[in-house]
């Protein structure tokens, strides 16, 4: 497996939608309103490809709880990849 490129546009975008589903009353607010939410978060929507975002706009509110407490997780306990932009990458 490949480490992504820490340029990618894209992965800097999702590492902000990231902060947001890990605040509770982030994701809260994106369940509500996910495109002024991640405007509020200056997420730069263009950077991420639109099936990506769909898929994301499309969880439910328990879904999204998991993917901001398990990425949440998967930090604290280390299991990340540190880019030289200081980004992190979490596998499974």
């Amino acid at each position: 497996m490949e480490v992504p490129d820490s340029s990618n546009a894209a992965a800097a975008a999702l590492a902000k939608v990231q902060a947001v589903l890990a605040d509770p009353e982030q994701r809260k607010s994106f369940v509500e309103g996910p495109e002024d939410t991640m405007r509020k978060a200056d997420v730069p929507m263009d950077d991420i490809p639109s099936p990506v975002l769909d898929a994301l706009k499309a969880l439910s509110r328990d879904e999204l709880e998991l993917l901001g407490r398990l990425q949440t997780t998967l930090i604290d306990n280390g299991l990340y990849i540190k880019l030289p932009d200081g980004g992190l990458v979490c596998f499974l």
